[in-house]
């Protein structure tokens, strides 16, 4: 037939609008002005209880209310021009939302920043397909959209763009397509549901104002803040000093939370720097632990993990997934979460910083796929990925802050000083050192780190000093408790693949309490946990220092084999084990004390028998050191006296024939925290029992208690305090013996050796409390 002419048909349908799914934005509104149905093209926007007009309309479009409504705060809303479009779609399902973001980005070559609103819709109608087209016999009615946004001039290029998204003949539908066909198993026929709708004065930015007073300064110099109670978004303020010098550093209102710190300028020691501060909207599972975060990120953006500092994860509303996504994870439901963190870099840094952390949120660039495979490899579910904002460089800000340290804590070893030159305060890796009553310089120095005094000084005289070199650790932890120091020597040992023995003066320093996820709570047992600095000096040798840098700057990062073995020698021992940081790069000191004895009494040297003039051992004798009987007889004395550890030992005597036996003896010494001496009996049947020899073969047992008690943690032991003792013996054996007894008894500060457990469950058996264990020297032959 001819061609024939209809007028006054249907040529567009779109359902009305539920003006009830219209949702105002922030807390200032007393709902909208929506009609309970709104019609195609009508807009509506948020009533404000103050009466004042509503930033942005909601709209009605293609049967779906689009775009936000806000009742204004000052400088927490931004305006701008939005592109909205809406493609109906044939296809196998819908791309998720992560992949929509990346296709529309690419397809219009614009910044994924300025793509909002992104939603695929399944109608209920599956679409037969011929048999020779897909591998289903079916496919989805999809419904497809998103906001563009753009400057006024920008917009007649988008309205032309956006409209050519469905017409694979152009360069945009070509890429749109070839995209969309790169992930999905079939994609049909693309349509405009409408043409290109262009909305100016449309809300592009709300944010929520922050709490000023949540802005805590650093520090003890000032008076509080500058902030007011509630702060624009991007504003800033910052402490207020008694002095009324200019504060160190500024807060930072962004995204609804104060970020950064500053601090008074006294005599703490403030590092200044640049950092970048990014905001992350992201779908998943859950949170990630801050210590996964902070790798994750540092992994990401390919930089050392010291430059990532003030890691957060907020968990909001939750989301709920596609059919397909809740198959695959197996539950209906994620999680709306926001991720951020402050990017510590030089001035000249900071442009590829900007670019790379802007990159996080987009999978199809190194960066972005990065992040979201680290993300994938801790997380079961992870999907849409946003940034919240683009990333913000703020100059001079604080990237380091300890507090100064007390001079008088510095307490220099043996009784030939007179004092140290440490000065009242200390700043931050200043050193100082004993002051020594014979005008001689001392061994090693005192450094204040992380605003704790380590390290230790001593005047050279007749005591035995050994110098070495050490490398210095300092960790924030979060955890459910300290754990004891014999524990903590334990676990920074077989993290770092070490002896015990050079892992010295270990501590651990309980903090705040730190709340705890829903999820970390439930896995610990308790709602909050506590916050712990927790450090060690590592005994190294000039050649092996520069394995050991390495590696101890790897105990904060579980994705490393150091940092993986301490998590887990961390939770075998403590119910929960979070966020472990680095406060500061190891520090290698050289030339220090690592060994320390006073010398020896030499008229506590008693020889055995009646046929002896005394000994010939001086009045002092240096550590390690021999001396033996003196014998009226002129002949030479059996055995030796040995100065060890600051302590006579063994025996001499002078000979009659057949009345003296020699022999081959083990001597060790350990330092142990408990509640108190066990009987020398019962320490002759712990040895016995721990090393598996004859009762008769341990001689010279002792055990001796120093001044000063230890404080104890409340949940540790029944009493407040313990005591340092020193505890050791003389083993005898033959000489075929003496390696196995040399392994053997170094063994016993072990804990998880089999003679180690041993020796502490024998005295745990009759003492009421028994700490940390120490060798004082290897056992000596």
């Amino acid at each position: 037939h001819k061609p024939v002419h209809m007028p006054e048909q249907v040529i567009g349908f779109h359902k009305a609008c539920r003006g009830d799914s219209a949702k105002p934005l922030g807390n200032d509104s007393a709902g909208t002005n929506c009609p309970v149905t709104m019609k195609e093209r009508s807009t509506c926007a948020a009533a404000c209880n103050s009466g004042a007009p509503a930033n942005g309309t909601f709209l009605c479009l293609a049967s779906k209310v689009r775009l936000q409504s806000v009742c204004p705060r000052p400088g927490s809303v931004t305006l701008g021009d939005k592109v909205l479009f809406t493609l109906a779609a044939v296809a196998s399902e819908c791309p998720t939302l992560e992949q929509l973001h990346t296709f529309f980005a690419s397809a219009l070559q614009v910044d994924r920043d300025n793509i909002e609103g992104v939603f695929c819709e399944v109608s209920n109608d599956d679409v037969a397909l011929p048999e020779d087209v897909a591998r289903h016999p079916t496919a989805k009615n999809l419904r497809i959209g998103a906001d563009i946004i753009g400057d006024t001039s920008e917009v007649d290029a988008l309205l032309l763009r956006t409209a050519r998204l469905s017409d694979i003949v152009t360069p945009v539908g070509s890429r749109f397509a070839t995209a969309v066909r790169g992930v999905l198993d079939f994609l049909g026929p693309v349509k405009q549901v409408h043409k290109p709708v262009h909305m100016p004065d449309q809300v592009i930015g709300v944010h929520k104002a922050c709490r000023g007073d949540s802005a805590r300064p650093l520090g003890n110099h000032s008076m509080g803040t500058n902030c007011p109670d509630s702060m624009a978004e991007q504003s800033t303020c910052a402490a207020q000093c008694k002095s009324g010098t200019s504060a160190n550093g500024t807060f930072l209102c962004l995204a609804n939370k104060v970020r950064l710190t500053s601090v008074c300028p006294g005599l703490d020691s403030v590092t200044l720097g640049d950092k970048v501060l990014l905001t992350l909207a992201a779908v998943a599972s859950e949170c990630p632990s801050l210590g996964q975060l902070h790798t994750i990120i540092a992994s990401a953006l390919k930089v050392d993990r010291d430059v990532v500092d003030g890691v957060f994860c907020e968990v909001g509303e939750d989301v709920p997934l596609s059919a397909n996504d809740a198959r695959l994870v197996g539950y209906p439901r994620a999680k709306a979460l926001r991720i951020g963190a402050d990017l510590t870099g030089e001035a000249a840094e900071v442009p590829d910083l900007l670019l790379r952390s802007a990159q996080l949120s987009d999978t199809t660039t190194a960066v972005g796929n990065r992040f979201v495979t680290a993300v994938h490899g801790v997380l079961d579910y992870m999907a849409a990925v946003e940034q919240v904002h683009k990333p913000v460089h703020m100059p001079d800000q604080v990237i380091d802050f300890h507090k100064a340290c007390r001079g008088e804590t510095a307490r220099p070893l043996g009784n030939t000083s007179m004092g140290t030159n440490c000065p009242a305060t200390m700043a931050e890796r200043s050193t100082c050192a004993a002051q020594c009553n014979s005008g001689a310089i001392a061994n090693g120095t005192f450094v204040c780190l992380a605003s704790k005094v380590r390290l230790t000084s001593v005047c050279p005289e007749q005591d035995s000093i050994t110098l070495g070199d050490k490398v210095l650790v300092t960790l924030k932890v979060v955890a459910s408790k300290c754990p004891s120091l014999g524990q903590l020597r334990t676990m920074l040992a077989s993290a770092l693949e070490v002896d015990k023995d050079i892992v010295d003066v270990v501590f651990c320093e309980v903090g705040e309490d730190v709340p705890l996820s829903a999820d970390d709570a439930r896995l610990a047992g308790h709602p909050t946990a506590k916050a712990l600095t927790i450090g060690a000096d590592v005994i190294g040798d000039a050649a092996g220092v520069h394995a050991l840098l390495p590696r101890a700057a790897q105990i904060a990062d579980i994705m490393a084999p150091v940092g993986h073995r301490f998590a887990i020698a961390g939770k075998s021992v403590l119910d929960y084990v979070g966020l472990v940081e680095q406060v500061h790069k190891p520090v290698h000191m050289p030339e220090q004390v690592i060994g320390f004895h006073k010398a020896c009494r030499g008229d506590s040297a008693k020889p055995l028998g009646n046929d002896s003039a005394g000994t010939n051992c001086p009045v002092t004798m240096k550590e390690r050191s021999t001396c033996a009987a003196a014998c009226n007889s002129g002949a030479p004395a059996n055995g030796t006296f040995l100065c060890l550890a600051s302590k006579v030992r063994l025996q001499s005597v002078c000979p009659r024939p057949g009345s003296v036996t020699l022999g081959d003896k083990v001597l060790f010494t350990l330092a142990a925290v408990a509640s108190e001496c066990p009987t020398l009996e019962q320490l002759h049947t712990f040895f016995a029992s721990a090393l598996q020899v004859d009762r008769d073969n341990i001689e010279g047992v002792f055990c001796e208690v120093s001044n000063d008690d230890v404080a104890l943690p409340e949940d540790v032991a029944r009493h407040p305090t313990a005591k340092n003792l020193r505890i050791g013996a003389d083993i005898i054996g033959d000489t075929s013996e003496v390696d196995a007894l040399l392994l053997r008894t170094a063994r016993l500060s072990d804990i998880v050796t089999p003679v180690g457990s041993r020796f502490a469950t024998a005295v745990r058996g009759v003492l009421d409390f028994l700490g940390p264990v120490k060798q004082v020297h290897k056992p000596v032959h």
